[in-house]
């Protein structure tokens, strides 16, 4: 056995070279912004994973299903083991604390865990293509992969997008056997993988078109009619063994009426032609017209083509090749190509008639694999016909090895940059690091909830945990509430300020009057911390309160100063206006395109006896 397993490492020592590069840009991006991260989802991903150690496996929160968290929740415990054995954390209590107090090892776990998920997804990109097209296309298509920016970027943080990618692609891997050969344990294979997928994020439910499509073409290569093809079992045992896969993935989905009675009324809003409320940067279609709704249809396609070919998708040069390939395989139809379109399209076509979404670069990682692949068959198709004579088939590979490395260069200078500026301080560790030493602990403070990672006195989280004590019940961010805030008082140790954060309705399309407003219908419970206030009140407020400093960064005042889709903000917008005019501008940290991440952070006095 040890000797098939040398023979299988040498003769695929190529696709090991690729792994082991792939890994390596990963294992440095995995540190950005350490020892903490100032992207919300990953914070939000982790505290609810840790969360399930109250013992209550519920999420009570079905944006995302449950499976990634509980395999986070896995590994947490498993470090919770050693570090008890070792003596580093005597209690749960004292692990709790710990967690609060450094989240780093937490961060770390998460980010690779995710790196390890991309790693199998190379794997599985070169495999299928050396089976189902030549090896030579699934080594390109696997190096394509393995320096995509858009799955680089998705690999190294704490997001589902990835691990779902992973286990669809898995999926597929028994989807093409299900074409081939048609056991049972095919279907189970491909329908248990995507139901697991579905269960870490909704996106591979798709699996179900190229799963039906690979039924129907190994049924009628046999030769059987189409009612014996829709009679045999086989399919419908696929597709519930993705429901059974979901149900153990993320059982609360079904066991909880929360997420079921979402799906059915949203399921309801996409047949009607009337009004579908979008928020978070959705396509927003607020017309009666069938038009219009199919013109938002087109847009959201158009705005996958755009991430696509922008440098943090897949650039312009491979992106646009792995369209011509789309179209190569459109053309020079095979069974196995109409399986990587129905897998392709069936994504893109389901994401925008569902979610018309302005499609940022991670949403797209289910199908960076495959558009690799049609990438790679663009390359070698396109090589193999210009050394297709003379002297130059011989010289064939050295060709298609030089168009590789000269198409993977804009991505791979992208990714070392990236690398390089990690190990970097972040412009908001910056302004922490300056804050601490220049303004004295319990100073009243106005700051972004996004910005430096600032710790709040004692007395400021006294006053959300009484809240929480008092007001929170069970809902997507208030059950176990009053833990939290009584974990995060005891880990508060060092320099600490009274704290008001600004928190910002990423899904409001406009202010609910001047001033500060608290999260009181349904929709706004279910997206964010009802605890918590929105909005500001005016600056003169602030300053006769006796707060000193605002500090706030460029990811935020600029969407308020400049962007007109938060011209239904006004009383924010005058908000910062005021701020740059009569605020004293003490210290700024700006990021650098090599040497420094982050955006803009800027600190003001704004005490009257300035």
């Amino acid at each position: 056995m040890l000797n098939t397993i040398m023979e299988s490492m040498k003769k695929n020592s190529w696709v090991w070279v690729i792994i082991l590069m792939a890994f390596c840009v990963r294992a440095v991006g995995i540190l950005h912004d350490l020892p903490f991260t100032y992207y919300g989802d990953e914070e939000h991903f982790i505290n609810r994973a840790v969360s399930f150690g109250s013992g209550d496996f519920n999420p009570h929160w079905f944006h995302k299903p449950a499976l990634y968290m509980y395999l986070l929740f896995f590994e947490y415990g498993l470090y919770f083991l050693f570090g008890n054995l070792i003596g580093w954390f005597p209690s749960t209590q004292e692990f709790a604390i710990h967690y609060f107090s450094d989240k780093e090892p937490f961060l770390l776990i998460g980010r690779l865990t995710t790196t390890l998920f991309s790693l199998g997804i190379v794997y599985l990109t070169f495999r299928m293509g050396e089976m189902y097209e030549r090896r030579t296309v699934g080594i390109i298509g696997a190096v394509f992969l393995a320096l995509c920016m858009g799955n680089f970027s998705s690999s190294i943080v704490v997001k589902a997008d990835v691990p779902a990618t992973f286990f669809a692609m898995a999926s597929l891997f028994f989807v093409f056997r299900i074409y081939s050969q048609r056991q049972k344990s095919d279907y189970l294979w491909a329908g248990v993988l995507a139901g697991l997928g579905m269960a870490t994020k909704y996106y591979p439910v798709i699996m179900v078109l190229p799963m039906v499509v690979a039924h129907y073409l190994s049924n009628r290569k046999q030769g059987a009619s189409l009612t014996r093809v829709l009679m045999d079992f086989k399919v419908w045992f696929g597709i519930l063994a993705l429901g059974v896969g979901f149900f153990i993935g993320s059982p609360y989905n079904l066991l909880d009426s929360t997420w079921l009675k979402y799906k059915v009324s949203h399921l309801l809003s996409l047949l009607q032609f009337g009004t579908v409320e979008r928020g978070g940067g959705f396509v927003s279609n607020n017309s009666n017209s069938l038009v219009e709704k199919i013109e938002t249809f087109f847009i959201s396609i158009k705005n996958m083509g755009l991430v696509l070919l922008g440098d943090g998708g897949m650039g312009f040069l491979i992106g646009g090749l792995a369209l011509a390939g789309l179209l190569y395989f459109l053309i020079h139809r095979t069974h196995s190509r109409l399986l990587f379109l129905s897998y392709a399209g069936g994504f893109i076509l389901i994401a925008s008639a569902y979610i018309p979404s302005y499609a940022s670069f991670r949403h797209l990682s289910m199908v960076y694999p495959i558009l690799c692949l049609t990438a790679a068959v663009a390359v070698e198709r396109g090589i193999s016909f210009l050394c297709s004579k003379g002297e130059l088939v011989k010289r064939k590979h050295w060709f298609l090895a030089l168009t590789c490395l000269i198409l993977i260069v804009p991505s791979a200078v992208l990714i070392a940059r990236y690398d390089y500026r990690v190990a970097h301080k972040d412009t908001r560790l910056l302004a922490k690091e300056w804050i601490e030493k220049n303004i004295p602990a319990g100073t009243k403070l106005l700051l972004e909830d996004c910005g430096p990672k600032l710790q709040m006195s004692r007395d400021n989280l006294q006053k959300f945990y009484h809240m929480a004590r008092t007001e929170a019940g069970v809902g997507p961010f208030t059950t176990h509430l009053e833990q939290y805030y009584q974990y995060r008082m005891h880990a508060v140790t060092g320099t600490s300020y009274d704290i008001t954060e600004i928190s910002h309705p990423w899904w409001w399309k406009k202010e609910k009057g001047s001033g500060l407003s608290r999260l009181e219908s349904e929709k706004d419970r279910d997206y964010g911390n009802p605890m918590k206030v929105r909005g500001v009140m005016s600056l003169q407020y602030y300053r006769e309160n006796g707060y000193e400093y605002v500090i706030t960064d460029s990811s935020t005042y600029t969407f308020y100063l400049y962007d007109e889709e938060k011209k239904g903000f006004p009383s924010i917008k005058k908000f910062y206006q005021e701020l740059f005019e009569t605020g004293k501008l003490v210290q700024e940290f700006t990021p650098h395109a090599w040497l420094r991440r982050g955006p803009t952070v800027k600190i003001f006095q704004i005490s009257q006896d300035r």
